[in-house]
């Protein structure tokens, strides 16, 4: 009887390390999802970054006087741009055909994380070694011999 309960423990602690440890399945899933999502970000920055190279190569070749450049919102060689830290998340950008935005993947109104799994898989074994063991109520017995 105690070695069948210490077999469920192992198995299902088995189960929390093999899915739900730092280097489990889940964990390892999301790391190569957050990895592509990245690789993702680098291509459009490196698409957009031809881009601006070739708008600048253009505007470099054109017959625009430095004046009319300043006036379209060029910022001179002796300019400083200066950048509100509080305003960096809200400065939008001009939309480009091949300018794609990246987000994070959205579960509704629910998202469910790792550590809520794990702390429900604990939960859940806790709950079944308990059932199996009240289930066989003689291991609650004592042997009086």
């Amino acid at each position: 009887m105690k070695f069948r309960v210490f077999l469920l423990v192992i198995f299902l602690s088995g189960i929390y390390i093999f899915f739900l440890g730092d280097s489990g399945i889940i964990k390892r899933l999301s790391l190569l999802e957050k990895l592509a999502g990245i690789e993702r970000k680098i291509d459009i920055l490196k698409s957009d970054n031809q881009f601006l190279a070739q708008e600048i190569q253009g505007l470099k070749k054109s017959n625009f006087s430095t004046q009319d450049l300043l006036d379209n919102g060029f910022i001179g060689p002796d300019e400083k741009v200066l950048i509100d830290p509080n305003q960096i998340g809200k400065i939008t950008l001009p939309k480009k055909k091949h300018l794609v935005l990246v987000g994070s993947k959205s579960l509704g109104y629910f998202n469910l994380e790792l550590k809520h799994l794990r702390i429900l898989w604990i939960v859940f074994s806790v709950f079944l070694v308990l059932w199996y063991l009240s289930r066989n109520r003689k291991f609650f017995h004592l042997d009086s011999s």
